[in-house]
């Protein structure tokens, strides 16, 4: 019997799985009933667990109880926001070679994971739960990312899957799996959509251009570090403010009450998108305290306004790079699990003069529905008899070469917004007389100067001929697969010498 193939939505704080089946999307729950799982992993003398069973049983073992690793795959250990976020995780996150590990600690002995590890760790969770309920085994995949995910958290990705025993045949941007859920599920969802699709951790913009059988990007946006967590650690910073002022206890580096009045705050979070106030009560948390404060719905708008408005930022840049006005927009759907946020919706429909939002597929559900369609088409399946569904996306940023002194000049190969697949030929120059050795800096980002954007790699075309500056040239060639990774690959015209790189994270 041949094997079928999953979508996964690999979440922040959730992720989801399905399998298109029998003319339509099955969401997939998992050994506890929910079609949903955190993307948490903890670990203990005994045994490892993933999933609701970690999160049990994380107020007591926190520094052992790992989460969030979306926010650290395929980033560097001092970027701005891995530090940032450090100060509000209870484990441990270690520099390694410059990138970020977490280390736990069981029976005495210390062990270091990559993020990539437990992430892993999760996408073989979601196998499993597919295996389940197929009764069969399951090795074909299609993985969500963020479409402004860059090249290494893209790779990080892949590699992910692979170490969880799975033949990722696409990774897709999240955005455009809703557009494709969208697509399907509602015959009126035509025309020029925007999605506006805030996670726990990410938001991302696309528009797409759907027809009865293409999804057409056009222009995406985002911001891979902002998302419902956000709105959760203000609600925390809220809490520990009033336990510092009311009950004159600094619970600020006590991991256990920390971790306890998160999942209160977390809780609350979700529930005053239904209800205009909640309690936050965590009996005995510090010092024998039983802590019982109420936070309102027009409270939690307050502490979280600014960063409500910012989610408009790219919505506005997604509209500048398609070159398109608001009033071009046709659909507007929201997903996600932040798009529950009644203020978030309100402030959407209010940018756009009161055009409707749509959510009417589960916003939890709606990204691992598209990439379940999407692996049924790239397995070759027909969805509801349309042969010929076609998917286009693009780069979510512009890539290219370091050049000048010290390469400090960015030279773009390939522009944002690209076509994926896509493949794009720049020539460059020796920069001094009698160079035989140059070296291929690459980067990923919009500025002009490449200390402002992301460094992806390096390789060296050495045996140059000695001659004077300018004349020896090569013909560098930026080659995008359809997953959106980067091949790189330089060749000097005068002796046919060849160099270049897939980039990874082992520069």
């Amino acid at each position: 019997m041949a094997s079928h193939a999953i979508g996964i939505d690999l979440g922040t704080t959730h992720s989801c799985v399905g399998v298109y089946q029998f003319g339509k999307v099955e969401i997939i729950a998992n050994d506890h009933g929910f079609k949903t799982t955190p993307s948490c992993v903890a670990f203990n003398d005994d045994e490892q667990l993933v999933g609701h069973p970690a999160t049990y049983q994380a107020s007591d073992n926190a520094a052992n109880t790992i989460y969030d690793m979306k926010r650290l795959i395929g980033r560097r250990y001092n970027d701005e926001s891995v530090q940032s976020d450090i100060k509000n995780w209870p484990f441990n996150v270690i520099s390694d070679d410059g990138f970020p590990k977490v280390t736990i600690n069981t029976n005495g002995t210390e062990t270091t994971f990559t993020p990539e590890d437990i992430s892993a760790m999760v996408l073989r969770k979601m196998k499993s739960t597919a295996e389940a309920y197929l009764e069969s085994s399951v090795d074909k995949a299609v993985i969500t990312v963020p479409a402004y995910f860059t090249d290494y958290q893209r790779q990080a990705t892949l590699e992910a899957g692979r170490m969880a025993g799975l033949n990722v045949m696409r990774i897709l941007n999240e955005p455009t799996a809703a557009a494709i859920a969208y697509a399907v599920i509602k015959e009126d969802m035509r025309g020029t959509v925007l999605i506006y699709d805030l996670g726990g951790g990410t938001l991302d913009i696309s528009i797409v251009n759907v027809t009865d059988t293409h999804c057409v990007v056009k222009a995406t946006h985002g911001n891979t570090h902002l998302g419902g967590e956000d709105f959760s650690n203000n609600i925390l910073e809220y809490m520990i403010g009033i336990c510092k002022n009311k009950y004159k206890k600094d619970i600020s580096n006590n991991k256990r009450a920390i971790v306890r009045l998160r999942q209160q705050c977390e809780d609350a979070k979700i529930k005053l998108s239904f209800t205009q106030q909640v309690k936050v009560c965590v009996d005995c948390l510090i010092d024998g305290i039983d802590f019982n404060e109420t936070i309102t719905r027009p409270k939690f708008n307050e502490l979280n306004l600014n960063v409500f408005k910012s989610t408009l930022e790219p919505v506005k840049e997604a509209l500048r790079c398609a070159q398109i006005d608001k009033s071009d927009v046709n659909k507007v759907i929201m997903v996600g699990g932040s798009s529950r946020i009644p203020k978030l919706k309100n402030l959407l429909q209010q940018f756009f003069d009161g055009k409707e939002i749509h959510t009417s597929i589960n916003p939890d559900e709606a990204i691992a529905y598209g990439a379940s369609i999407y692996a049924a088409v790239c397995s070759g399946v027909n969805i509801r008899d349309r042969s010929n569904l076609i998917i286009q996306d693009i780069i979510p940023m512009s890539l290219g070469i370091g050049t000048e002194e010290n390469f400090e000049t960015y030279s773009v190969v390939i522009k944002k917004n690209a076509t994926i697949p896509s493949s794009s030929v720049k020539q460059f120059y020796t920069l001094h007389d009698n160079q035989t050795a140059v070296a291929f800096p690459v980067y990923e980002g919009e500025a002009t100067n490449t200390k402002e954007n992301i460094f992806l790699g390096k390789f060296t075309i050495n045996g140059v001929p000695a001659a004077p500056k300018g004349q020896e040239k090569f013909d560098v060639t930026f080659s995008i697969d359809i997953n959106g990774v980067l091949k790189v690959t330089a060749r000097n015209l005068s002796t046919g010498n060849e160099a270049g790189i897939i980039t990874d994270r082992k520069f």
